[in-house]
């Protein structure tokens, strides 16, 4: 809200505390009955800026019940608002605040169980919504409240203890919001960088665990975030202080510990917190939070962080082979990355990176075997990985990638047909590189001694199909040159290996150049029309036992064509069914 709201300048004793009440009773009564946003802002400010100016010092024990009431009110109307999400944070907050201050000013000397309960509620809410804004302030006010009111519910319990309920399950409660308390209070000095006190906090926290064992979880997840907030802000030491708090919380109790998985993650950022730190000086305790990381849960990203600590770090060779070999942990690691490194989270300067460490271990390899590599898998994996990396990240070096592919020494055809297939896969579209790789891999199929011929029928397909997507409104003659000879190559093949080449790829082939011809026809082009039904009857007697049935289908519509009658689209009609399957 831009409007200013200013106050009269004049001091507290001069106020009319009955007249501020009054006050604030008439805007909490327009507040519950106004239905538009903007007056709805303006008065939560006023409501706020009224209870800021009474002293929260003093109170005014005042008898007035409608007070108490109005902040009943006001609280349960800012909860209702969040549901609907007419309100943002920071005025809910508000109306938390001064709903709290309201029960407050109001309250006896004696407060009985259930008036303490509901004020340590809302201290606890409204404390923890301060910390949501970032007003760690405001929120260690409420927070001492909470606090103080806890301490007189555990006093009430002990002393008022009847016998009839359990008191270790009343004493529990109370410590469980205790145990809020107190982790909310070292969220706020985190905030303000006051980390003495956040460990204070959190030290009590930790004290309380074997009563509350079920909170071991998010106090591990709290710390953790600590550790993020202080290594983004590149306070190393207090990084690496709260990562050690989370792992060694996260043993405390197996039964509701994180999971390996998580203290993984918390022990190799508490590595890289190391790394960055001083590496010559802690070089030793960041191989050793990697080294306990993939003990804990095995990850690509601890194989290569491992990596990167030994290539940085300054370790004698006895360290290193004593169950450090690089080379054993490069080959790993790079049969681990090439296999199933996820690139979701992943950018594209992290992946370069990654690819530019890996190519560097790998010459670092190459140039210490002294002996013939051309059988080795490793070079390959590493272009499959950069290639996969490159193309889900757009990035245009991707042909690159496929040059340095066709320079290796030995390369399989299934080698192409693999970059062809994560050229095409999403969010990868890269039709005219999938496009090479395939007819690289054919040339090299063809080539092989003993010929696969359905291997050679299924790149064809797919040369068709990607050469030439159904649904085209305008097909470019360079386009069906290209597709015209994928098509003589297919018909090569079937004369010299019948027997092998799939029906179910003949039948595909067949209607698809029908269906070219007479998606020509309706565009006016005849001769081309003619000519491309009359490919796909070529294959008409390869058919075996489906050559009758298709070719009765077929042969009157092309006689159509040759008199400029009307084509009809095969599988839009019931002459010639196009085999969906196929595609």
């Amino acid at each position: 809200m831009n409007k200013c709201i200013t106050e009269e300048n004049i001091t507290w004793k001069e106020m009319d505390i009955s007249l501020i009440f009054t006050e604030i009773k008439e805007l909490a009564e327009e507040l519950l009955k106004n239905q538009s946003i903007r007056d709805v802002e303006d008065v939560i400010e006023k409501l706020f800026v009224k209870v800021t100016a009474l002293d929260e010092v003093v109170r005014n024990n005042t008898t007035d019940t409608q007070v108490e009431e109005y902040a009943i009110n006001l609280w349960n109307w800012a909860v209702t608002k969040r549901l609907e999400s007419s309100i943002n944070n920071e005025q809910r907050t508000k109306l938390r605040h001064v709903a709290c201050k309201l029960v407050s000013l109001c309250d006896n000397a004696e407060p009985n169980e259930v008036t303490l309960q509901r004020q340590i509620l809302m201290f606890m809410k409204t404390g923890k919504s301060w910390l949501d804004c970032r007003k760690p302030l405001l929120a260690d006010g409420f927070l001492d409240l909470a606090l103080k009111s806890l301490e007189m519910l555990y006093a009430r319990l002990i002393a008022g203890y009847d016998g009839q309920s359990d008191l270790n399950v009343l004493k529990n409660d109370v410590e469980k919001d205790l145990f809020k308390v107190h982790s909310y209070q070292a969220e706020s000095a985190v905030t303000q960088c006051d980390h003495m006190n956040a460990v204070n906090c959190i030290q009590r926290c930790k004290d309380m665990l074997r009563r509350i064992p079920k909170e071991t979880g998010y106090l591990a997840l709290l710390c953790y975030n600590f550790g993020v907030d202080t290594y983004q802000q590149k306070k190393y030491e207090e990084s690496a202080f709260w990562l050690s708090q989370s792992y060694d919380i996260g043993k405390i109790d197996k039964r509701y510990s994180p999971g390996s998985p998580v203290q993984a993650k918390v022990l190799r950022l508490l590595a890289n917190v190391y790394l960055e730190w001083d590496i010559k000086q802690h070089q030793e305790r960041a191989l050793n939070a990697v080294i306990l990381a993939n003990q804990e849960n095995p990850h690509p990203a601890g194989l290569f962080l491992k990596i990167k600590i030994l290539l940085k770090g300054i370790f004698p060779d006895a360290v290193i082979s004593a169950g450090n070999n690089l080379e054993v942990i490069t080959c790993e690691f790079l049969k681990s990355v090439c296999c199933s490194f996820a690139l979701k989270i992943e950018s594209l300067t992290q992946a370069q990176e990654h690819i530019q460490v890996c190519w560097d271990i790998w010459r670092a390899l190459k140039s210490t075997t002294g002996g013939d590599v051309s059988n080795d898998p490793t070079e390959t994996l590493l272009l499959l990985y950069e290639f996969e990396a490159r193309a889900k990240l757009n990035d245009p070096k991707i042909e690159n990638v496929l040059e340095k592919v066709l320079q290796l020494q030995k390369i399989e055809p299934k080698t192409l047909e693999t970059l062809a297939s994560l050229a095409m896969e999403s969010p990868a579209h890269y039709p005219s590189v999938c496009k090479k790789a395939l007819k690289i891999a054919l040339s090299l199929q063809k080539k092989q001694p003993d010929k696969d011929v359905i291997r050679c029928s299924k790149l064809l397909h797919s040369l068709v199909q990607i050469s030439l997507p159904t649904g085209l409104t305008e097909i470019e003659p360079r386009v069906l040159d290209e597709v015209w000879w994928y098509y003589e190559e297919a018909l090569v093949m079937i004369e010299n290996s019948q027997e092998e080449y799939p029906e179910v790829e003949m039948l595909w082939l067949m209607t698809r150049a029908w269906n070219t011809g007479a998606s020509l026809y309706s565009l006016g082009k005849y001769a081309e029309a003619e000519k491309w039904c009359g490919l796909g009857m070529r294959f008409l007697k390869y058919l075996g036992s489906l050559q009758a049935s298709y070719e009765s289908q077929t042969v009157d519509s092309f006689r159509g064509i040759k008199r400029s009658e009307a084509a009809t689209v095969v599988g839009r009609s019931t002459q010639l069914p196009v085999v969906k399957s196929c595609d």
